[in-house]
């Protein structure tokens, strides 16, 4: 019998939580031609959602071009990638690869590779020409624009996780030269993700950035308990299990709603259930002990790489809802001064193991906090 629930990649079809608000608002904003600005904390479903919301799109007639910066290291791979997506998302067979490549790059000789028998498997691989590579990639820039002329079709491009273009250039440099064409392209939609808040804020919400105004902000948000809890017991459903509301009730308190951890925790749980076809709470609680025990190395291993002012921030933020920087929680996980707390803090956000939303700052992996509730107690 297959697990009804998957998590650790993108998911589609039945397996995707819907986020029916959420995919209807951000259909409508991108069709009219409003760049957004998506984000949230890891592992909330981004990429999953703008999926859906590009299926949509692309049944209305849309093209489509996703570029994940996760995976570049360089500006000219960042080039060379985003290249590689346009071409792809504006051919679906190898000779309208071949010619998009001869229009678009007439110096380069394409390299293809097939993948297998369907169009979409197509890889197309080249070398950027290291002579003259910023006008290179200023004429990419330029070419969503100029595709959507040609094809008399609109272009969404979609830019996953673009907080990490800081890394890329000095000075924002890429900001800027992606401002300067982005702001006259009437007929491309652009969306700019991330789960860094704080570097995206640097990026987009500084007056002083290139990137300032340059999108809506979408801040995409924990799923309604309503939904989640349908989702689970219909999950269930589908392979002859029973979720009673108390054993859903009791997932979503541990997960505290976060869409990855949910889907992990449910997929323990089948785990441990099957071939019985009810849910208990005591399968639950050996379910959350299965993930714990899966992560113990890494957790172990992340631990053993802090500092003991941010271990003892670490425990203080798993334990308290106070201020990190009132007396009382700095005399308390012993931080000794709130310069101490400010480093600390500050390295955990760079290390993406502490989130900040409103001033309040929570420990981003619901498993890892269990854990070091475990380990303190």
């Amino acid at each position: 019998m297959k697990n009804p629930f998957l998590f650790g990649e993108v998911v589609e079809g039945p397996y995707f939580t819907d986020r029916e608000q959420e995919l209807a608002t951000l259909t409508s904003d991108l069709a009219s031609g409003q760049n957004i600005l998506l984000f949230s904390p890891r592992r909330y479903g981004k990429t999953s959602l703008i999926f859906r919301v590009m299926d949509v799109l692309k049944k209305k007639g849309f093209i489509c071009v996703y570029v994940d910066f996760f995976r570049v290291s360089s500006l000219m791979g960042f080039g060379k990638m985003y290249a590689q997506a346009l071409t792809l998302a504006s051919a679906t067979k190898i000779a309208q690869a071949m010619r998009f490549v001869r229009d678009h790059f007439p110096t380069i000789v394409p390299k293809i590779v097939m993948k297998g028998d369907a169009p979409a498997e197509i890889e197309i691989d080249f070398d950027a020409p290291r002579r003259d590579l910023e006008k290179w990639i200023d004429g990419i820039y330029n070419m969503p624009e100029e595709i959507a002329k040609k094809r008399k079709k609109r272009v969404v491009v979609v830019f996953d996780e673009f907080q990490e273009v800081a890394s890329l250039t000095s000075n924002g440099e890429l900001e800027r030269a992606l401002r300067s064409r982005i702001q006259h392209h009437h007929r491309v939609s652009y969306v700019f993700m991330g789960s860094k808040r704080h570097l995206l804020a640097e990026l987009f919400l500084d007056k002083a950035k290139p990137l300032y105004n340059i999108a809506k902000s979408f801040p995409l948000g924990t799923i309604p308990q309503e939904e989640l809890t349908s989702f689970i017991r219909s999950r269930f459903k589908s392979v002859h299990i029973t979720a009673g509301q108390d054993a859903i009730e009791r997932i979503l308190a541990l997960t505290e709603r976060h869409p990855y951890y949910t889907q992990q925790l449910c997929h323990e749980v089948f785990n441990t259930v099957a071939p019985r076809t009810r849910v208990t709470l005591e399968d639950i609680n050996k379910a959350l002990g299965a993930c714990l025990a899966a992560q113990s190395y890494a957790y172990t291993t992340l631990w053993d790489n802090l500092s003991n002012k941010q271990r003892d921030l670490v425990v203080g933020l798993s334990t308290s809802n106070s201020s990190i920087y009132s007396q009382g929680f700095i005399n308390q996980f012993n931080l000794g001064s709130p310069g101490a707390v400010q480093k600390a803090i500050d390295a955990l956000l760079k290390k993406g193991l502490v989130e900040r939303e409103n001033n309040h700052y929570f420990i981003a992996d619901i498993f890892f906090l269990e854990w070091v509730r475990r380990g303190t107690k």
